[in-house]
């Protein structure tokens, strides 16, 4: 019964440190260029206020989808994925919302999940604060924002953001993998 006990308790403690130390439901900046990029920036560079994992990665490594970074497109159509146009490059990614309604979702999965979303001219990142199915994360997103995209996390979802000053480390629990991410979203300060 004492066992018990302990596990419960230590199973509320976790509980209520992930609630603590969870990241922030949205992120969002003005005045800055969203572009898609297959290489990783420096997190030292003043200039990029963000970086966190775009596209589905493979096992072996490659960008999931096709998706332009550059001048060339590459990569391989995956039909089941959306193109998702940013400032600057394009990457295929699954749609969670298009025009305020929510897509359907056959995801029974319970899981930390993040999103790409737009609302008239501005982007938005999203992170739920729990883990959820891809119709609930879909559910919670309709109606706030114009279109979402589903982006990789699971054990890829290490990324940052810069405000006031600070870095803000997101999917921390993650960061051991992040040598096997392959694509980013990446804002940048216009200039």
């Amino acid at each position: 019964m004492k066992t018990k006990s302990i596990v419960i308790a230590s199973f509320a403690i976790l509980l209520i440190a992930a609630y603590l130390i969870s990241d922030p439901q949205t992120i969002t900046f003005d005045d800055a260029s969203w572009e898609f990029t297959t290489e990783k920036p420096d997190i030292s560079d003043p200039d990029v206020l963000m970086c966190v994992p775009a596209a589905y990665t493979s096992e072996s490594g490659e960008v999931i989808g096709h998706y332009k970074d550059g001048k060339r497109r590459e990569g391989n159509p995956d039909y089941r994925y959306t193109t998702v146009y940013l400032d600057k490059g394009h990457f295929q990614q699954l749609t969670l919302v298009r025009d305020k309604k929510q897509k359907e979702s056959h995801d029974t999965k319970r899981r930390f999940r993040r999103a790409l979303c737009k609302k008239g001219n501005k982007y938005y990142i999203e992170n739920s604060r729990f883990p959820v199915t891809l119709t609930v994360f879909a559910k919670q997103l309709c109606g706030k924002y114009d279109y979402a995209c589903n982006l990789d996390m699971g054990t890829y979802s290490y990324g940052w953001y810069k405000e006031s000053g600070r870095t803000h480390h997101i999917g921390i629990f993650s960061y051991l993998n992040s040598r096997k991410q392959s694509n980013w979203i990446v804002v940048r300060k216009r200039k």
